[in-house]
């Protein structure tokens, strides 16, 4: 697997972000905020969330962070478990 770096992810168009994020991360969980379904990935250090439009049926937005407080909505519904 080829490492990234979260700056070098960034400065990738959405399309490629969405295509190595597909070949390179693990999906963790997802989550509902009123129209969007956003799934959340672990990619080498640092998260992804996809944010999938469910209305318009396509990708609004791809995030990554470092930040572990931007993980708290999701803590109830991902097993860490499959981390370890």
């Amino acid at each position: 697997m080829t490492t990234m770096s979260l700056k070098e992810y960034e400065s990738l168009p959405v399309d490629l972000q969405a295509n190595y994020l597909w070949d390179n991360g693990r999906y963790l969980t997802s989550c509902r905020d009123h129209r969007y379904c956003i799934n959340l990935y672990s990619l080498h250090s640092y998260f992804v969330e996809v944010w999938y439009d469910t209305r318009l049926s396509h990708i609004h937005a791809i995030t990554a962070f470092t930040n572990s407080r931007r993980l708290d909505s999701y803590l109830e519904s991902v097993s860490v478990s499959s981390l370890i």
